[in-house]
Parts: structure tokens; sequence; C-alpha cells
């Protein structure tokens, strides 16, 4: 039997929940997820758990925020003036965005919050800073 290493083409049904048990995202409700092992697409502990398991192998990981998305910095939040924001864009709490930094980068965000005047924004990953656990199995290795 084929055990999943580093560098293999992996297929993978997940269900990932917050702490109190909500699922937060799942691909059991649509086809799984493909990515190499080891690329870092997912979090390294996500990954390095999935090394050494076998095809119908399940397993529930738990992750620290430091495991999975990281902590969440202040400093990533900004408020804007509505009068900032494109005529074109109708924002709305929940609304993700991508801002253009004049260097180039482009920063995703969301909006986190409104008032009558201004908009507050959010580059933070929405699951940083929460605690997570992950249900895993692994469906294909190519």
């Amino acid at each position: 039997m084929k055990h999943a290493r580093l560098g293999d083409n992996v297929t993978v049904h997940y269900t990932l929940r917050l702490e109190n048990g909500s699922v937060v995202d799942s691909s059991e409700t649509g086809p799984p997820v493909e990515f190499i092992l080891g690329e870092g697409g997912l979090p390294a502990r996500v990954e390095q758990t999935l090394v050494g398991m076998t095809v119908g192998d399940h397993t529930r990981l738990d992750l620290t925020s430091e495991d999975g998305y990281g902590p969440r910095f202040d400093d990533l939040t900004m408020v804007v003036k509505k009068d900032r924001f494109p005529a074109e864009v109708e924002p709305h709490v929940g609304l993700s965005l991508e801002l253009a930094h004049p260097n180039g980068v482009v920063l995703p965000v969301t909006v986190t919050g409104m008032d009558d005047s201004s908009i507050t924004l959010d580059a933070n990953h929405p699951l940083a800073g929460r605690n997570l656990s992950v249900d895993l199995c692994l469906v294909g290795i190519a």
C-alpha cells in the first residue's frame, strides 16, 4: 500500500471547523481538493499530517492559530473615508476586495465595519487568530 510522501500529488476531502464545532469550509459536498504535498499550499501541520497516510485514511487535527492562519495583527486593520471608495463599488460588511499598493503589491482585504462616513477594512486572513480543527480523508495519491 502506497504512503503519501512529499512531492506526491494528493487528493483530499476536508472539513474545517471553528473551536465551537461550526463548519467553516468543507469539500464533502463537492470534489476533493488536489495539491502537491509539501509545496506549502496548506498550513505546514496539515501537510505534515498527510505524510505517511494511505488512501482511505481519516484523521482529525487540532490547529492553534499559529499552526493555522497565524495570529491577528491590529495594524492590518484600517479605516478609510467612504468618499475614497470607488463609486462603482457598493460596500457592505463581508465584501472582499483587493487594494493595489503604489509599490505594486495587491493586498486582499475584507470590509468588517461601516458607518455614515467611513469603512473599516481588514487585511488579516478571515481565520487569523482562530483555533481550528480539520478532518482529513486521503482520497488519492498520484
